[in-house]
């Protein structure tokens, strides 16, 4: 299936998406709306990582993995 051309440069509407920071339920569904939303989405969702040490062990390894096996959002 063809990508559909958008309506609106790319641009705007990755503008239209950095407008959401913050709102993650409404960035998440851009991410899995869109490919064209994809990165935009995502440059919000990770822009912010704050990490705290508990009593959860492994918590700072689980989250070393994900980045190791997600590349794409570790550059964000």
């Amino acid at each position: 299936m063809a990508l559909a051309t958008p309506r609106l440069p790319l641009e705007l509407l990755h503008h239209v998406v950095a407008q959401l920071h913050g709102d993650f339920p409404t960035l998440s569904s851009c991410s899995i709306a869109s490919k064209l939303l994809l990165d935009a989405a995502r440059r919000q969702l990770f822009c912010r990582i704050v990490l705290t040490l508990g009593p959860k062990p492994g918590t700072l390894r689980n989250f070393l993995l994900f980045i190791e096996s997600t590349p794409l959002i570790a550059r964000h």
